[in-house]
């Protein structure tokens, strides 16, 4: 008896595991490997390469992070509590990682790229402010300018910042 209860527990697990939704185990064991530091001496060694909010709005922590791909560097992110993978941008050779930085913009009010009146674009009735509903993520170019990544419509959208 207590051997049938233990053969079904198992079965029932096991279906469960099958049975469960596609892609469900999407980001297991990639976040572990995630690029954690930055090339021997670089100035900013491990700061700024893990982004962590709720940014699809699904009331789960979601991370971004930066891995190499077969040599070449990508910004993804893991998505619906870890079961879905999104690649975010192809950003090239795994050296451009010295460049590059994201940090976890949080939910609020932001200026928007006409805050300032200024630039392509920019003029009478563009928005100086944008709404972020929840968590987006801040894309850092150190040696150009930055913009913020926000999930919507079930895609990635760039906003680009103020300058």
């Amino acid at each position: 008896m207590r051997a049938s209860r233990v053969v079904l527990a198992l079965s029932l697990a096991l279906g469960a595991w099958v049975a469960g939704p596609p892609g469900s185990w999407a980001c297991d064991g990639v976040a572990d490997h995630r690029l954690k530091e930055r090339a021997p001496g670089a100035a900013r060694g491990s700061r700024d390469l893990i982004a962590i909010g709720d940014f699809d709005g699904d009331g789960s922590a979601d991370k971004a992070f930066f891995l190499e791909k077969t040599g070449a560097l990508a910004l993804v992110a893991c998505l619906d509590g870890g079961t879905r993978l999104s690649t975010i941008l192809d950003l090239g050779g795994i050296g451009a990682l010295a460049n590059y930085g994201i940090r976890t913009v949080p939910r609020g009010t932001r200026p928007a790229s006409c805050a300032r009146a200024q630039g392509p674009g920019c003029g009478a009735g563009k928005p100086t402010e944008i709404e972020l509903g929840r968590e987006a993520i801040e894309f850092i170019d150190y040696e150009r300018s930055s913009f913020l990544l926000y999930w919507s419509g079930g895609a990635w959208t760039r906003i680009p910042r103020p300058e």
